[in-house]
């Protein structure tokens, strides 16, 4: 057979693809998911591509049958389709179906590699010529974004294109894929897990642990074998690393300070040390001094195709520089962080968890206890947030005991979790015990809480 694509290797892939859905029209469902008409070089299998994806769309059966037929009105050029569509059952015979989604991944990998190099081709052209460098970086940012993506620019899609994949998922009969989840158990059931393009605020007064809480979570992700990404904008490597060896080895923050480590203290290092082996590859820490909202969005572009990343921490929003700030009053301009975070989240696809700090007003508070309007930037933060969480030492403000579920609870050394806002389902609280030697939160489960106080079990809450 005189193929121009034989001689890239590329045809016995592409063969096998359209061999495989005629061997069983079951798996289109998976090919046109991944794959159009551009990641087939040979002209003929692009013809049989699109001719098998038109029929897929309408329903109509996919087979020897209809598919000379549809090329027969595509492509009046085609001939000797029947044994052509003969030769694509054979080579699938010779491959195997078994081994589709690797043949589906050779084409998307090819035709990546070279959109790359028309990429570079044409960076070359312009730069001999001196062209605008921001027009050239703005195009270089939107082509890597659609080379990561598999997305064009394309902005908009009819509601057949836009709820194609979930009624595809939906007859599959496959349960949903959960979102990023953070090891906490009332946070993970409530969300099912952080989704793709979510913005999740985390919002406290100083000292109430919310670098802790980040941390945490964050550790506990890749523990779950996500990869996330940590912009610590306020702590060096120094200070993170002696954090997350007090917390994950259960020592006391002042022997890690001191380097005074007991025989026990070292079992319990050298324990951690195994677990560090298992996932301490899969989180990035990123300690920059001076970050943009455009150099955030950059470095995870990185990080995405380097690390796989898919979940963002920054710690803290503070420390985000704006390039233009000139007349713009303190709640404006962390309403644009904001508001630039949530941009950074949709088009790269991943959860972002964004730190803020509380504003004076919530120690104005009879019990301290923050509110959503407490935040530099609330009507932002209310406006483009997925999920907003506020952290509440009651003790710091002299509260000893407060009332939930029916109950009333002590504070002392226990931190409220508020899910002031939830986008996506019911907000509530959920309360952890706080151990300060270890720099550490404890969820805790009321439901196997000892306590002879009367308790209503028959209350149904984010606690399942």
């Amino acid at each position: 057979m005189n193929n121009e694509t034989q001689l890239t290797g590329d045809w016995t892939a592409e063969a096998a693809i359209l061999g495989g859905i005629l061997f069983n029209p079951k798996l289109g469902n998976r090919v046109f998911s991944y794959l159009d008409e551009t990641h087939f070089l040979n002209e003929q299998n692009r013809i049989v591509f699109r001719a098998m994806r038109e029929l897929h769309e309408e329903k109509q059966p996919v087979d020897i049958v209809t598919i000379p037929r549809r090329i027969a009105s595509i492509s009046e050029g085609f001939t000797g389709i029947n044994k052509y569509l003969s030769e694509l059952m054979r080579i699938i015979e010779t491959a195997s179906p078994d081994n589709l989604d690797h043949y589906v991944h050779l084409l998307h990998e090819d035709e990546r590699l070279r959109k790359m190099q028309d990429i570079a081709e044409y960076l070359k052209i312009k730069t001999s010529i001196r062209d605008d460098s921001e027009e050239l970086l703005s195009y270089l940012a939107e082509e890597i974004r659609t080379l990561r993506t598999g997305k064009s620019g394309k902005d908009s899609n009819s509601l057949s294109e836009m709820m194609r994949p979930l009624l595809e998922h939906v007859y599959s009969g496959e349960k949903m894929k959960p979102g990023i989840k953070v090891g906490f158990p009332s946070l993970d059931r409530l969300t099912y897990g952080f989704g793709n393009g979510w913005l999740i605020l985390i919002m406290a007064r100083p000292k109430t642990g919310k670098t802790a809480m980040m941390l945490q979570m964050a550790l506990q992700a890749a523990k779950l074998k996500h990869k996330p990404y940590v912009f610590s904008l306020e702590q060096g490597q120094t200070e993170i690393s002696n954090r997350i060896l007090t917390n994950r080895a259960k020592l006391n923050h002042h022997s890690v300070r001191s380097g005074e480590y007991s025989k026990f203290d070292m079992n319990r290092v050298n324990k951690w040390c195994e677990e560090l082996n298992e996932y301490g590859d899969n989180i990035h820490f990123d300690t920059s001094a001076v970050v943009t909202p455009g150099i955030i969005k950059s470095k995870l572009e990185i990080a995405i195709d380097r690390y796989g990343t898919d979940i963002a921490f920054i710690d803290y929003s503070k420390f985000i520089s704006l390039t233009d700030t000139a007349g713009k009053k303190g709640y404006q301009i962390e309403g644009e962080k904001i508001r630039e975070t949530r941009i950074i989240a949709k088009e790269l696809g991943i959860p972002i968890v964004l730190l803020g700090q509380a504003g004076r007003s919530a120690t104005e508070h009879t019990d301290g206890r923050p509110r959503p309007e407490d935040w530099y930037g609330a009507d932002a933060a209310a406006q483009d947030c997925d999920m907003m969480l506020m952290l509440w030492r009651p003790e710091l403000y002299g509260v000893e005991t407060t009332k939930y579920m029916n109950r009333h609870i002590d504070t002392k050394n226990r931190t409220c979790m508020i899910v002031a806002l939830f986008r996506h389902g019911p907000t509530g609280e959920i309360w952890f015990d706080w151990e300060e030697s270890r720099q550490m939160f404890t969820e805790i489960d009321w439901r196997h809480e000892e306590d002879d106080r009367e308790y209503d079990h028959s209350r149904t809450d984010i606690y399942g």
